[in-house]
């Protein structure tokens, strides 16, 4: 195994930090396999996409004493880059690879010095357009991208696209246009997909994203938002093929739309499990109505467990669709606030811990609620705990019923629009 060197002082491939695509690919497809290719301390432009090879290597950086990444690969500005494919607008490219590792690398995307695009294309924002990705996978398998800096991207960060084994760990991205990270599975499937430990503030779309993808594990991540974009996660099913997906112990903080957002038009079983995560301020933006802590849709047998629900607007939990089979137990909803969005957007149930628009099947069990502004519940809800009571609601009234003598009840609370 050998240790290929890109670099300003290199011998075989020499960089100058103007136009290096060449250089850099040359180095590429020199690599036989499990090699490494080692950028030294610099900044290096890419001005062509580079394709990687379809074999096993490592791809790495100089760091300074914190492991910080030193070498920066920074797009060109105005590289002019049309946004036909993700093959011809990303500036590193794996198709059919395996077994690769990427690490300590800083890809500076360059966004504010792309200006073409808006003066060329007819878009009131330019932003999730397709243009300008990070790295991009597919088909590939056991691909590892962990301890990298990406940033001010109009597209993904990273994108997997189909295969399986997929690892995205311990990175900082900040600002791309589109996710941060997507397994995208639609509309054949992406399998065995982990995103944890990394830290990223979104300013469009989603932070992760997995779509028809099957045993997917999202955890220990921190989300902050800069006021643009919309949900903080997004699990998405449009072909039936998610299933077997776990979000817990993340952090998920500002985001514009729901903290997280389940959006599936399948109605089969989905095995999701939501727990131990803290959303707070999520889901404050005027023009997005499904605003909350969670919003889900179109998904049947989803889990939460001990999340906190704190200072959400409109609502904790927004269940609507299909979404049938759901339980809630162990969680707290606190501060809930009512939405700020007016119109068509605004809805007489806001400010509301936990909201089922659409009489869908939901179980309570066991919740905290305080201080939120319009009650904790809306629509119906089996609560299914050993609370002795039974709240029942309808307008402005309320009835407390004496249940003592049951260890254990069954029962609904509903809420009605007066």
């Amino acid at each position: 195994m050998n240790i290929i060197t890109v670099g300003f002082n290199s011998e075989q491939f020499k960089c100058d930090g103007k136009s290096d695509s060449a250089t850099i690919q040359s180095a590429l497809d020199k690599l036989d396999y499990g090699d490494t290719i080692s950028f030294s301390k610099g900044t290096y432009e890419i001005d062509d996409p580079v394709n990687f090879p379809k074999i096993n290597f490592r791809m790495t950086g100089d760091t300074d004493s914190s492991y910080n990444p030193l070498a920066k690969i920074k797009l060109k500005s105005e590289c002019g880059w049309t946004n036909k494919s993700l093959a011809v607008s990303t500036m590193f490219v794996g198709a059919n690879s395996k077994d690769v590792e990427i690490d300590h690398i800083e890809l500076d995307l360059n966004s504010a010095n792309q200006t073409y695009i808006s003066k060329n294309y007819d878009y009131q924002y330019v932003w999730g357009r397709g243009f300008h990705n990070g790295f991009y996978f597919v088909r590939g398998n056991n691909i590892k991208i962990h301890d990298c800096y990406i940033h001010h991207a109009l597209n993904d960060g990273v994108r997997f696209l189909y295969g399986s084994n997929y690892y995205f760990y311990n990175n900082k991205v900040y600002l791309a246009g589109h996710e941060a990270c997507f397994f995208d599975g639609n509309p054949y499937g992406i399998d065995s997909c982990y995103a944890y430990g990394n830290n990223i503030v979104i300013r469009a779309d989603s932070s992760i994203r997995a779509s028809d993808a099957t045993n997917v594990d999202i955890y220990d991540n921190i989300v902050d938002c800069n006021g643009n974009g919309n949900p903080g996660l997004s699990v998405g099913d449009n072909n039936g093929l998610t299933t077997n997906v776990k979000i817990h112990n993340n952090k998920v903080s500002n985001s514009p739309g729901p903290g997280i957002w389940f959006n599936g038009s399948a109605t089969k079983k989905k095995a999701i499990e939501v727990y131990d995560n803290v959303f707070s301020g999520c889901g404050y933006h005027k023009t997005i109505g499904y605003g909350a802590g969670t919003y889900i849709t179109g998904f049947v047998g989803t889990q939460f467990r001990g999340n906190t629900f704190d200072g959400c607007y409109n609502a904790g939990i927004l269940i609507d669709g299909t979404a049938d089979d759901i339980t809630i137990e162990n969680n707290t909803f606190k501060n809930t606030k009512k939405t700020l969005a007016q119109g068509d957007c605004y809805h007489s149930w806001t400010g509301r811990a936990l909201v089922n628009v659409s009489k869908c099947d939901v179980t309570v069990k066991d919740n905290s609620f305080s201080n939120n502004a319009n009650g904790n519940y809306y629509g119906t809800f089996t609560k299914e705990d050993s609370d002795p009571c039974l709240v029942y609601v309808i307008g402005s009234k309320s009835k407390i019923l004496d249940i003592s003598n049951s260890i254990s009840q069954k029962y609904t609370l509903f809420k009605r629009e007066t």
